[in-house]
């Protein structure tokens, strides 16, 4: 076995990926690629004086795997991309009929080069942003803010007009029980899951499903609507978190419905209600999930790097219950994002024990927090050298078992 036959044998699958996307650039003429493990990234600069781009590959390597016998086929058309990215409509006038609306995690698209134009966006529900794409036939670009000098709220809303003129998705049927499943298929055109963003189109469902619309939306390309039933809505969240967790492109376990006014909202039930624990598990997995993608993007070396980015960790109980916990020394500058409890570490306890979780609300109400508004999913900033005193009363509030 050749030297580096043995270095690429003791490499995980990740790595001989990453190095094949790098020969990929390379190729193209990109030759200052870095490679960097922890975050599964390509760091380059399409020139020398520009700011470095980074390139995730979590997702193409998911799809590669998912389908190997299209892996070269995938990398090719992804390094070509962002070798050449797709032009744009250069006036509104070219651009205004193929604009469509999506709905994108709320970390989507964060962190690039501080040269790059900001994607146009606007929070649209918890963890998910509105973004408006121009549809092309081979391509499809996201717009920036500023774009053609037009202001945001028209182009959300030529957007939005343009997708509920269009033709209405194909779907399936699946009647039982008093009420029935849509199943809507994406025709790559046909921007399935964004229809939700339409007031009034999924409360329009109501009557072919019998009852209040609830609808799945794992991935971009997927939606599932049925009635609000405590027995299809358990085998529905169900598979929507697999769905989600094997998706190359997640986008939320979450089931959404609507309000009195046809606006859509996450589906909320009381806490004895059958469903609480499917409910909140999913709400923290999302939760969990776009903090971290945003954790990695804040790293040190930005402007954050005199404070910590705190995780969301997903904690799961046995009877599959959820909650979110973020650790804290008690003593460090932190960027904390929003969670369940605390945990504090042994630095804030002098090495004993851990004295358990301290409920979020325990932080607010010892005016701890102060809202980051210039990030999204939103984190709180909270200083160090936490006072004797308010670090005693948040442990008398700590909890053993949440």
């Amino acid at each position: 076995m050749s030297f580096f036959s043995w270095l690429f044998a003791r490499s995980g699958p990740e790595d001989r990926f990453a190095r094949q996307v790098l020969g990929r650039l390379r190729a193209a003429g990109i030759r200052n690629g870095i490679y960097h493990r922890e975050q599964f990234a390509i760091e380059y600069r399409t020139l020398p004086d520009h700011d470095p781009t980074w390139m995730y590959l979590g997702n193409l390597f998911a799809e590669c795997r998912r389908d190997p016998g299209t892996r070269l086929d995938r990398i090719e058309r992804f390094v070509a991309t962002v070798v050449s990215p797709p032009s744009m409509p250069e006036t509104w006038e070219e651009a205004r009929d193929l604009l469509r609306p999506v709905l994108r995690g709320a970390s989507f698209g964060r962190g690039g080069p501080t040269s790059r134009r900001t994607v146009l966006r606007r929070p649209a529900l918890p963890y998910l942003d509105e973004l408006v794409v121009v549809d092309q036939p081979t391509s499809m670009g996201y717009v920036a803010e500023g774009m053609w000098q037009v202001p945001s709220e028209q182009i959300f809303a030529t957007a939005r007009a343009n997708l509920d003129r269009g033709d209405s998705p194909p779907r399936r049927s699946t009647p039982g029980g008093g009420s029935g499943t849509l199943t809507f298929f994406d025709s790559n055109d046909a921007y399935v899951v964004s229809r939700l963003l339409l007031d009034g189109w999924l409360a329009g469902l109501a009557e072919e499903v019998g009852g209040r619309p609830v609808a799945f939306a794992p991935d971009p390309t997927s939606l599932i609507v049925a009635a609000d039933d405590v027995v299809t809505l358990a085998r529905l969240f169900e598979a929507a978190e697999e769905a989600y967790v094997q998706a190359p492109r997640p986008l939320s376990p979450v089931g959404y419905t609507v309000n009195d006014r046809g606006h859509i909202v996450p589906y909320t039930v009381p806490r004895d209600h059958p469903l609480a624990g499917v409910v909140t598990r999913a709400s923290r997995a999302l939760a969990s999930v776009e903090y971290e993608t945003q954790r990695v993007v804040l790293q040190p070396g930005t402007e954050t790097s005199q404070y910590a980015v705190a995780s969301c960790l997903l904690i799961q109980r046995p009877d599959r219950t959820a909650f979110t916990i973020a650790r804290w020394s008690g003593q460090q500058p932190m960027l904390l994002p929003v969670v369940d409890y605390i945990a504090l570490d042994e630095a804030a306890t002098g090495g004993e024990d851990s004295p358990g979780f301290i409920p979020w609300q325990a932080l607010l109400d010892e005016d701890l927090l102060v809202e980051a508004v210039e990030y999204r999913p939103t984190r709180y900033w909270i200083e160090g050298q936490t006072r004797p005193d308010v670090l005693a009363r948040l442990l008398q509030r700590a909890i053993a078992h949440p």
